[in-house]
């Protein structure tokens, strides 16, 4: 089955359904490929989401004991110099 198609400028352009499908698989290859790397792309965030999740949990461990012992230190430095 073959269509005749005018095409802009005027030429004439035979479309066939060889063509057609050929048009068809490449868009399937291309979308295979794709799909492929946004799997690989949802990996990757998963394991970026836990290295965050563990970095934010060391961040606030050392800034609660960076607090626990700057307050520690401030009584211990206030007492010695007979303020507190």
């Amino acid at each position: 089955m073959t269509g005749q198609v005018e095409a802009p400028g005027g030429a004439h352009v035979v479309v066939t359904l060889e063509s057609i499908y050929a048009v068809v698989l490449e868009t399937r290859d291309g979308i295979r490929e794709v799909k492929g790397q946004t799997e690989d792309l949802s990996i990757v965030t998963g394991d970026h989401e836990k290295r965050i999740r563990k970095l934010e949990a060391k961040v606030y461990y050392t800034a609660g004991a960076a607090a626990a012992l700057g307050g520690g230190l401030g009584v211990t430095v206030a007492k010695g110099l007979g303020i507190a």
